[in-house]
């Protein structure tokens, strides 16, 4: 399960329970017949959970500008190319910026998020680090 389907429709203390039930299962990825295959790729994941969170942490923070540029826009599109520019995102990440309720936005902590996502990379690495050595 990735940030994008935590975050839809949930509070952020959802999404850390459900971080932390992931975390205290974490060894299940060394007793699998993949595990180093899964590690990574769990890594990799975690990548792009923490990519889109700090974005938008970032957009929270310019919330007021996003919505003037919003409110002065001629249409949806002319908007989104000018979040893009302006604070250099991808097209993915303004639109599941643009696809969450206002209330999500203001009440989730995704600095909370982020680091919790990071507390898990990293505890998924050292497991890499520790049991695939080459």
């Amino acid at each position: 399960m990735n940030l994008i389907s935590k975050i839809k429709g949930h509070k952020v203390q959802i999404i850390l329970e459900e971080v932390e039930l992931k975390h205290s299962s974490a060894f299940q990825f060394l007793a699998s017949e993949n595990a180093k295959e899964n590690l990574i790729a769990e890594i990799e994941r975690l990548d792009k959970d923490i990519e889109l969170s700090q974005t938008l942490q970032l957009m929270k923070f310019n919330l007021d500008d996003i919505l003037q540029i919003i409110r002065s826009s001629p249409n949806p599109e002319t908007s989104e190319q000018k979040m893009m520019k302006q604070f250099e995102l991808k097209a993915e990440q303004v639109h599941f910026f643009l696809e969450l309720e206002l209330s999500e936005v203001t009440s989730i902590s995704f600095g909370m998020v982020t680091e919790t996502l990071v507390m898990q990379q990293s505890l998924y690495q050292t497991m890499l680090n520790d049991y695939f050595t080459d």
